[in-house]
C-alpha cells in the first residue's frame, strides 16, 4: 500500500525507526533496551497506521523472533527462510552489542 507522507511524518518515521536499530541490538545485554524497543515499536506503528511500513521494518530484522511478531500484520507471514535469516542477524547484533558494551578499554584509551 503506497502512502504520502509528509515530509514531517516521514522524518518522525525515520528518527523512530534509527531509534529502534541503535536499540535492539542491546535487547538482553543493556537495561531496559526491550522496554525501549517496544515504545519505540508502538509509536512507529501508530505513525505508520494504514500501511506496511512497519511490517517492512520488522521483517528486515530479526525482532519478529525477539518477541514482536504479534506486531505483523494478519497477511505477512514469516517463513522458514525469512526466520533463519533473522536468526543470522540476530547473532550478528548480539556480538556486535556484546563488544560495544563489554570491550576492554585499549592503552590509547587510559592515557
Amino acid at each position: 500500500m503506497a502512502t504520502n507522507f509528509t515530509k514531517e511524518r516521514f522524518d518522525q518515521i525515520k528518527d523512530v525507526e534509527m531509534k529502534i536499530l541503535m536499540e535492539a541490538p542491546f535487547i538482553d545485554i543493556k537495561p531496559y533496551s526491550h522496554n525501549l524497543v517496544g515504545l519505540y515499536l508502538r509509536d512507529l506503528k501508530n505513525l505508520c497506521e494504514g500501511t506496511t511500513y512497519l511490517d517492512n521494518i520488522l521483517t528486515s530484522t530479526p525482532l519478529p523472533i525477539m518477541g514482536w511478531k504479534h506486531l505483523l500484520s494478519d497477511s505477512e507471514i514469516l517463513t522458514d527462510e525469512m526466520e533463519e535469516r533473522m536468526k543470522g542477524q540476530l547473532k550478528i547484533w548480539k556480538e556486535v552489542a556484546f563488544s560495544a558494551m563489554y570491550e576492554p578499554e585499549s592503552e590509547s584509551d587510559s592515557e
